[in-house]
């Protein structure tokens, strides 16, 4: 349970985004939230200011807000994003699920965050880099085509019109394994299945989750490798990740439920799952996030636990580094960049997105 007022400083990461999605909330139950949709921008203003006032009122009004906040979780992420993150000018973001309920237990904002900070986890919008090949490129194709972890896609150089992407590498590798293609992050097989879905199909996967800023103009080939006009957050990309733990998705929240003092529920989410991935196809994406953590890119990640998998993600010129990934009890995402993109190839082999998720889920 969290008194918004009283303990607002004891944890300002998670409480920040309370009461943002207690704005939300009130938004959806009231009416707002469908009054936004169909305004033009003036009349969205006026709304936006009717919907503060009234947030306001209900702040003020005397509730609990009764929260999934897990306090040694939340203590152990806060830590591990300031003490991995001990270098001037790069920051770092985490959000962390709690599988069985699907709910927010953790969310860090940066390192030494405090309440009036930009809280990094659900407002940084950034390009998610290979990340995303499990929610765009291999999971459709997988649904689509019920292939085998042994099949073999084409990893050398690819042209789409005058779209030439290459692997991280610069190498060519001739025809590997989907497994391998994955566990090393290719970059060419990952585009070639993406096209062989068919770039609307593969979206289609995608615009289950609500990304906020994806829009149709990402609709291209440079999708399929994290090219994107906005990008995502890292509590959107952890929220995406939880489809993988039983092929539905249900939008993670932070909030229970909202009481007046007496103890009488005045807001309550009633978000319903929406299947994603077929059984089979969650199999498969399980097998080679694990492998990714056995074998290939994120092997800093590894933790024992009966179940590890997840998938990193380098975003171009070394702006983002990325890992997303889930243990049978938690979903976890961790971003590492600077607020002002440039590069950060000097942490590369240090993998700090890596240990910071080992040592939140650990």
């Amino acid at each position: 349970m969290l008194k918004l007022k009283k303990r607002i400083d004891e944890f300002p990461n998670y409480s920040t985004y309370v009461q943002e999605e207690l704005k939300e909330l009130i938004a959806e139950k009231e009416g707002y939230k469908e009054k936004l949709a169909n305004a033009n921008p003036k009349e969205k203003e006026q709304i936006e200011k009717q919907l503060e006032n009234r947030l306001n009122k209900v702040l003020s009004s005397g509730i609990m807000i009764y929260t999934s906040l897990n306090p040694i979780i939340q203590q152990k992420a806060e830590h591990a994003v300031s003490s991995v993150l001990s270098y001037t000018n790069v920051e770092g973001a985490a959000a962390v699920i709690d599988n069985q309920h699907r709910n927010i237990i953790a969310l860090v904002g940066g390192k030494d965050f405090h309440h009036t900070d930009f809280n990094r986890a659900y407002l940084a919008y950034r390009q998610p880099g290979s990340s995303i090949k499990p929610l765009l490129d291999y999971g459709p194709y997988i649904d689509r085509f019920h292939v085998s972890l042994s099949s073999l896609v084409n990893a050398n150089n690819v042209c789409i019109g005058n779209y030439c992407p290459t692997n991280y590498s610069k190498k060519e590798y001739g025809y590997v394994t989907l497994k391998k293609a994955f566990a090393n992050s290719y970059n060419t097989p990952a585009v070639r299945i993406f096209m062989q879905t068919g770039i609307k199909n593969s979206f289609s996967y995608l615009n289950k989750f609500g990304f906020e800023k994806v829009s149709e103009r990402d609709e291209n080939p440079s999708a399929a490798i994290g090219g994107f006009t906005y990008g995502m957050t890292p509590l959107e990309m952890t929220s995406a990740y939880t489809s993988f733990i039983d092929g539905s998705y249900k939008k993670p929240r932070a909030i229970q439920k909202v009481t007046d003092l007496k103890g009488h529920v005045l807001y309550q989410w009633k978000d319903e799952p929406v299947k994603i991935w077929s059984p089979d196809t969650v199999y498969k994406v399980r097998e080679l996030m694990a492998e990714v953590v056995k074998n290939g890119t994120g092997k800093k990640a590894k933790i024992a636990r009966p179940y590890v998998g997840g998938k990193t993600g380098t975003t171009n010129n070394y702006h983002d580094f990325w890992f997303v990934g889930l243990t049978d009890q938690y979903t976890a995402g961790v971003w590492v960049g600077r607020d002002t993109p440039s590069s950060i190839e000097s942490l590369e082999h240090y993998g700090p997105q890596l240990l910071i998720w080992r040592k939140i889920m650990q």
